[in-house]
């Protein structure tokens, strides 16, 4: 079994499963396991909140920009005060992105 998936084995998300994880690690946990299945995949989420931001903003706004959007947010909060909460949601939100991109590839 590889480290990664020796990490990945307990998706409880307990706090004693939070201590072993690295960062990547939890962020994969988190993408691919709970959020997974309370948001859908990455591609729908981020399809049904571009609509909304562009209906605000009054511009067209793409899923990709929506993850990389998140990932500046994640990027401010992580400039004004450092946190592993931040840097998990920004790795989070990477393999979200990649997860929209290949979505795309292989559905358009």
């Amino acid at each position: 079994m590889s480290y990664v998936e020796e990490q990945l084995k307990y998706l409880d998300g307990s706090a004693e499963q939070q201590k072993m994880d690295s960062i990547l690690a939890e962020a994969h946990r988190l993408v691919h396991g709970v959020r997974g299945g309370d948001y859908g995949h990455p591609y729908h989420d981020f399809s049904r909140t571009a609509k909304i931001w562009s209906a605000i903003l009054g511009v067209d706004v793409t899923p990709e920009q929506v993850a990389l959007c998140m990932i500046g947010v994640k990027i401010s909060r992580e400039c004004n005060k450092p946190k592993r909460d931040n840097r998990i949601d920004i790795a989070g939100y990477a393999e979200a992105l990649d997860m929209v991109v290949e979505f795309q590839a292989s559905h358009f």
